[in-house]
């Protein structure tokens, strides 16, 4: 699957300021990435994953993201929405890759585990502290009753 987020702001000319959207949720889900360390404002996320099945109980999930600021005229902005670095700058955030593993006991009980990388960007290089590779292994199980 090929897909793409699109969240950004709308200028008003009149008085000169940008409303920005906001996504309103967060997920552990492969589309905006694991890490979720963006909040989704003046951001492009290109991406591509592949689902698997290779067993009946068991389903895996890779996703390779690539995060854009939407404009460059603008602030990257963290998950609690607020502005990080210097206005301006290269639009690469970066790239997120997401490895996730599912199974599925029964109908009411599941595991899944998953390990993510994100290699920050030429903006974030530039226009933040210098900053290593994020990465996040963690495990969820899910009961439904």
């Amino acid at each position: 699957m090929v897909c793409s987020t699109t969240v950004q702001g709308t200028t008003i000319p009149t008085e000169a300021r940008t409303i920005r959207s906001t996504r309103s949720t967060r997920s552990a889900t492969p589309t905006g990435g694991i890490i979720d360390n963006l909040s989704g404002q003046n951001l492009f996320d290109w991406s591509l994953q592949l689902n698997a099945k290779p067993a009946k109980k068991v389903s895996l999930v890779s996703a390779f993201h690539w995060f854009e600021k939407a404009t460059s005229n603008d602030y990257l902005y963290n998950v609690a929405g607020a502005p990080v670095g210097t206005l301006g700058g290269s639009r690469d955030i970066g790239q997120e890759l997401d490895l996730i593993a599912i199974y599925k006991f029964n109908p009411n009980f599941n595991i899944q585990a998953g390990y993510s990388w994100f290699w920050y960007g030429d903006f974030v290089g530039t226009n933040i502290p210098p900053r290593n590779t994020a990465t996040q292994f963690y495990v969820q199980t899910t009961l439904r009753f």
